[in-house]
């Protein structure tokens, strides 16, 4: 049998995936056009930009990836297996296609119109798949009841996401696939049944940071300029380049100053020093429980920050290579005391892995934020109990057996 000729359509976003996989931000419409053999004009038939290009890319890729689900789920009917299946294929996919994963994750995920553009869409509705197989198990008395499934879904995706970005960013791990044990471990745990204070700082180098901590959130990275920044700060252009060397410079250490002693954001150290103590609460699992809510209520505290953070953090390829990286691990290594004195205490089950704890946390906390930022309502939102539903949520997966009965 012939195979049909390749659409012309079809041959752009394959040499788009190519190109902007290799290009990222630097590619151009030429060269897309120039691979796929076509006019530059031509492009613009179809897309009505390069952005929007590239998010159409992502439609078309996910929509694939969706059909490939179905298969992969068809015929399996204890929920179980199936949310096996589902979170071994998550992982798969982006160990097996790195192009897809390189788009997805980091050039789609870090721009603010990737999420009120179609292809979100397409997200949307592998979540939804998630939402229909946690029901099941709930329907079928194998999840337990009250799981939140809204908060289980957002914990889950995000999970999920951090474990793909430590992989191909941060080189952690060779596949994330190889943690699919462990990822089921927590996410079945938490389904079973039973059982910032703001500081004004005069400084030029601060009001820049504070600056740029809203510029970035605003416009989105690839938007924002130095100029943007150093006249929301009240400075000459030229001022910023006697503090940081480029706007990579800017962004990474606007993200750093949030977890560590910064002139601008003196609020955060202490933050910190008062999670990492022991008087209030004592206990491993009041401690771990505390951070996380702490964690959690930087949206609250910060939420321009929070964005930056999620957006230009988290799913930023280069931010894993920045000094604002091991500031946020330093921050996060808080989490390994807390789960050795709560599995000495028995009230956290031992041999949970900090590393998994973490990309938990930080995956859950960037799933959460995107649907408040991005939501058309935001009115709807009780963010405080959505805190408090994901923290008990995230705390079923570490507790004991003995604590869980309690």
């Amino acid at each position: 049998m012939i195979a049909e000729p390749m659409t012309k359509r079809a041959r752009i976003l394959m040499a788009a995936e190519e190109i902007l996989s290799e290009r990222g931000g630097d590619a151009t419409i030429s060269e897309i056009s120039s691979t796929a053999g076509v006019f530059d004009s031509e492009i613009y038939q179809y897309f009505r930009s390069k952005e929007d290009l590239l998010f159409s890319l992502a439609e078309e890729r996910i929509r694939e990836a969706i059909q490939d689900l179905g298969q992969q789920l068809q015929g399996i009917r204890e929920p179980v297996s199936k949310l096996g299946k589902f979170v071994w294929w998550q992982l798969h996919r982006h160990d097996t296609n790195r192009r897809f994963s390189d788009i997805v994750l980091f050039q789609c995920r870090s721009r603010p119109a990737f999420y009120l553009h179609s292809a979100f869409g397409r997200i949307q509705e592998v979540r939804r798949i998630l939402v229909e197989i946690v029901q099941e198990g709930v329907a079928q008395g194998v999840f337990r009841r009250d799981v939140k499934i809204q908060a289980f879904r957002d914990m889950g995706f995000g999970l999920m996401d951090l474990e793909c970005i430590m992989s191909l960013a941060a080189r952690e791990t060779d596949t994330a696939r190889q943690d699919l044990e462990p990822v089921m471990d927590l996410l079945l745990h938490a389904l079973s049944p039973g059982g910032g204070r703001k500081v004004r700082v005069p400084d030029k180098s601060a009001r820049l940071l504070q600056a740029a901590e809203r510029i970035f959130a605003e416009k989105g990275y690839e938007h924002a300029t130095i100029r943007d920044i150093a006249s929301r700060a009240g400075v000459a252009d030229g001022t910023v380049y006697q503090y940081f060397r480029n706007k990579d410079d800017l962004l990474y250490r606007t993200i750093a100053a949030g977890f560590g002693p910064s002139a601008a954001k003196e609020g955060f150290q202490p933050h910190l020093e008062d999670q990492m103590g022991v008087e209030k609460p004592r206990s491993g699992l009041g401690r771990l429980r505390r951070f996380m809510r702490n964690f959690f209520s930087i949206y609250l505290n910060q939420p321009w920050f929070a964005r930056v953070l999620v957006l230009h953090g988290i799913y930023n390829r280069a931010f894993y290579h920045s000094g604002a990286y091991s500031v946020l691990m330093d921050y996060m290594g808080a989490l390994g005391p807390m789960l050795e004195q709560g599995a000495a205490e028995g009230s956290i089950r031992p041999g949970v892995e900090p590393r998994l704890v973490r990309n938990l946390i930080l995956g859950s906390f960037s799933h959460l934020v995107l649907r408040w930022v991005f939501s058309e309502d935001e009115s709807r939102f009780d963010r405080l109990k959505e805190i408090q539903d994901m923290v008990d949520l995230m705390i079923s997966c570490l507790v004991s057996e003995d604590e869980k009965a309690e």
